[in-house]
């Protein structure tokens, strides 16, 4: 898991970086603090299902998905299934019950 998380941290920096911007106006975009934006980009944080759901509507759900995709291992399954239950769930979906019900299946714990 931790070469993946240093994968997509690395990804999340290179696209900020695309967009000319630094990692407070990033965080600032993707409505997370600039500590959690810092911490995703150096590996050491893993996406929460709300930071991904952010992440997603900001770089776009095919982006995000091809840099998942350039990366081989079982994690990347659990990214791209919470990445379409995002898009699948209507906005007050994403409440507590919707969010337990999809960690759960994934075997992902959730603390809200």
């Amino acid at each position: 898991m931790e070469e993946f998380l240093k994968y997509f941290g690395c990804y999340v920096r290179d696209y900020r970086k695309s967009q000319h911007m630094n990692q407070s106006q990033f965080a600032a975009l993707v409505d997370i603090t600039p500590r959690q934006l810092s911490q995703i980009e150096n590996g050491r944080s893993d996406c929460r299902l709300g930071t991904l759901g952010k992440l997603m509507t900001v770089i776009g759900k095919e982006e995000l998905q091809n840099a998942i995709l350039q990366y081989p291992t079982q994690y990347q399954e659990k990214y791209l299934l919470l990445m379409d239950k995002l898009t699948a769930l209507d906005p007050p979906a994403r409440e507590k019950d919707a969010i337990d019900s999809i960690l759960t299946l994934l075997g992902i714990p959730y603390t809200k």
